[in-house]
């Protein structure tokens, strides 16, 4: 093997000791779990709901909305996705 990848596997040896590989696994799940709903939640927009500008998760469009006077805002997105 070139020199380039026994560096790159240089990490194995910390990876295969307990404590670093169930570290290791932990935050490979965390990060698999959160990436995941990432996907479904901000991307996978259902079907059935009319045209609309793409809210957050739990919040909505909070803060896509002015502190004051929000029917402009709603007079614009109106215009631009139908009534």
């Amino acid at each position: 093997m070139s020199s380039m990848a026994l560096r790159a596997l240089d990490f194995l040896p910390w990876l295969f000791k307990k404590e670093q590989n169930l570290y290791f696994l932990g935050v490979l799940a965390v990060g698999s779990f959160a990436l995941t709903c990432a996907i479904v939640l901000l991307w996978l927009k259902p079907k059935h709901y009319p045209p609309g500008p793409r809210g957050w998760p739990v919040v909505g469009h909070v803060f896509q909305l002015p502190p004051n006077k929000q029917w402009i805002q709603y007079d614009k997105w109106s215009k631009k996705y139908g009534h």
